[in-house]
């Protein structure tokens, strides 16, 4: 996993159920990222929904977007 340096900030990607597990993010973070994008794919609202609050909890936990 690597961080990218973008003209808006240094941006790291997990791929839909990787952004369950905080320890990912924890290494993108300590590689200086201040952007966390995650690209995914559900076909049910509730699938929709984890990935979503799990994204916002990964943001909060690494002071990031």
């Amino acid at each position: 996993m690597r961080v990218f340096e973008t003209d808006v900030g240094r941006v790291g990607i997990l791929i839909c159920y990787d952004v369950e597990f905080p320890e990912l993010p924890r290494i993108l973070a300590a590689q200086g990222m201040t952007i966390l994008f995650v690209p995914f794919w559900t076909d049910t609202k509730n699938a929709y929904l984890r990935v979503r609050r799990c994204a916002q909890a990964r943001a909060i936990e690494n002071e990031c977007y």
